[in-house]
């Protein structure tokens, strides 16, 4: 079904699933991950960043743990899911800011105390 020229969208969920279905779980993470960095660098402002934050990390973080560890990108999706963490702690979502503190940890490399103290510093 067209919404507007530009946007489509499935009739039914079943349908969207069989889809997903067909493309297979590594592929749909894949495209997901992409989803995300593209929804991530049409970002302008940090205010939109900040609404968008946890749909983006949703997309992102699958994959990000399988990111080297040398990959920009991981310390990237690493201070999102601190930014998200601080942002759950706001409106008083602990466990929520636990999980994503807990994500971005796991994306900093082994030496992050010497690496990025301050990042470290922030989640701990």
């Amino acid at each position: 079904e067209r919404i507007r020229p530009e946007i489509y969208c499935f009739i039914h969920d079943q349908v969207q699933e069989g889809a997903l279905d067909l493309l297979g779980k590594s592929k749909v993470a894949e495209l997901e991950f992409q989803i995300g960095q593209a929804v991530l660098s049409s970002c302008e402002t940090k205010d939109e960043l900040n609404d968008l934050i946890f749909p983006v990390l949703d997309m992102l973080n699958p994959k990000a743990t399988k990111l080297k560890q040398s990959d920009p990108q991981r310390l990237q999706i690493a201070k999102l899911n601190q930014s998200a963490a601080a942002q759950a702690m706001k409106s008083s979502s602990f466990e929520t800011a636990s999980w994503y503190y807990r994500r971005a940890t796991s994306l900093l490399p082994p030496d992050r105390w010497t690496k990025h103290y301050s990042l470290s510093l922030n989640m701990s």
